[in-house]
């Protein structure tokens, strides 16, 4: 009886084991293979293979873990209901609401199945995933970058993007970016543990800063400043923080020419954002996934928030920053000193997103790794957060 249970536990144990190694294939050709996928449709055929195929399998397999994660991220749950739901009701082309369902659905497996891989020894798999997709990504750029500053003197051809996945610098920079911040985020976490690849994270994070800078977007410029914010706060020296932000002002200042190189202009936003606000106050309860404005030479409001409120209504956009908001303060309440470090890649998504945002779901694409992937770090910090807060009551306990 009890060689059966224990061959039931060790059959099952193995089978989960290959469902997270699965996993892990998934994240790595999601963070990684834009650099070396020729088309948009191959790298969504391997996300499609890699992360989601397995996400739904391991959500079916693991259905316990599946259920107390979506009960204990229940505002969370209910958002993805509402936007599947208003665009049922309000998108005019039945292609477009099944995709926005099919959508949904990858989310709703994908997500746990990413903060699990997340969760495991603390981010230990995830930072050695991130750091092979960091080795092959900052390669690449590094053989770019080094043409721009030895062919061309420094200047780029054009505003810097050479990835063949993306042909626009606002999403290399949102790529770039969001990758070269994870890394930050990586060797802080590996620093304060007492590991030894910190400073390779740190280098990669150089490389791909640079390479943001080098597409000229002033969206990364805001994020950045945002990280920086972020990252000042977290040390609670208010000293330090004004001194921090004099010294960014007056770089910024000395430096502008290098530094905005493109001037400095909101290049129409205020417009676009009036046009989409107006359109959320004509129709608040939303027009459908396939809601466009037209002002200018403009069909979407250039911010995440009010896509999704001229998409999908008001009441989907308010779950959304309350589960946002919900998730943050739990993680702070859970971790008050690690959560800054889990916050950076949400902050920069937010800011990039400010600014450039388009359909919070959409096929994937850069902008996963702007919000949803910044979104699962912070959940997979706070379960481990409330799972060590568990075990030391538990053994508080027993003595």
């Amino acid at each position: 009886m009890f060689s059966q249970k224990e061959s039931e536990n060790k059959f099952h144990n193995t089978v989960e084991r290959v469902l997270i190694g699965w996993l892990c294939l998934g994240l790595f050709l999601i963070l990684s293979s834009m650099v070396w996928s020729l088309t948009g449709t191959t790298y969504i055929t391997r996300i499609h293979f890699g992360w989601v195929l397995p996400s739904v399998l391991i959500g079916v397999w693991g259905w316990r873990y599946f259920l107390r994660f979506w009960l204990s991220n229940w505002l969370l749950f209910v958002f993805f209901v509402s936007l599947s739901v208003a665009s049922f009701f309000l998108t005019e082309n039945n292609d477009g609401a099944i995709r926005d369902l099919k959508a949904v659905c990858i989310f709703l497996f994908g997500i746990p199945a990413v903060v699990r891989v997340m969760a495991v020894r603390s981010f230990l798999l995830f930072d050695v995933v991130l750091f092979f997709s960091g080795l092959i990504v900052c390669s690449y750029v590094v053989v770019e970058l080094y043409e721009v500053y030895t062919v061309h003197g420094g200047q780029a051809v054009g505003r810097f993007s050479v990835f063949p996945v993306i042909n626009n610098p606002l999403y290399m920079a949102q790529y770039v970016g969001a990758l070269a911040v994870f890394f930050l985020g990586a060797a802080g976490r590996i620093y304060k543990n007492k590991g030894q690849l910190w400073p390779a994270f740190l280098v990669m994070f150089c490389i791909l800063a640079l390479a943001a800078f080098k597409t000229e977007s002033r969206s990364w410029l805001v994020a950045m400043a945002l990280v920086c914010a972020v990252s000042m706060y977290s040390t609670k020296r208010f000293g330090l923080m004004a001194f921090g932000l004099l010294c960014a002002v007056a770089l910024g200042w000395f430096f502008k020419d290098q530094i905005f190189t493109r001037g400095i202009s909101m290049s129409y936003r205020d417009q676009i954002w009036m046009e989409g606000i107006r359109q959320g106050l004509e129709t608040p309860l939303g027009q459908g996934s396939e809601a466009e404005l037209h002002v200018l030479q403009w069909s979407e409001p250039h911010n995440m928030f009010l896509s999704i409120w001229m998409m999908y209504g008001v009441v989907p956009l308010m779950l959304f920053l309350a589960a946002l908001l919900r998730l943050v303060n739990q993680a702070r309440l859970a971790a008050s000193e690690e959560y800054f470090g889990w916050l950076l890649p949400l902050a920069f998504g937010v800011g990039m997103l400010f600014f450039e945002g388009t359909n919070a779901i959409h096929r994937p694409n850069e902008s996963w790794l702007l919000i949803w992937i910044p979104i699962c770090l912070l959940l997979a910090g706070k379960q481990l957060a409330s799972e060590m807060t568990t075990a030391t009551t538990s053994s508080k306990k027993l003595w």
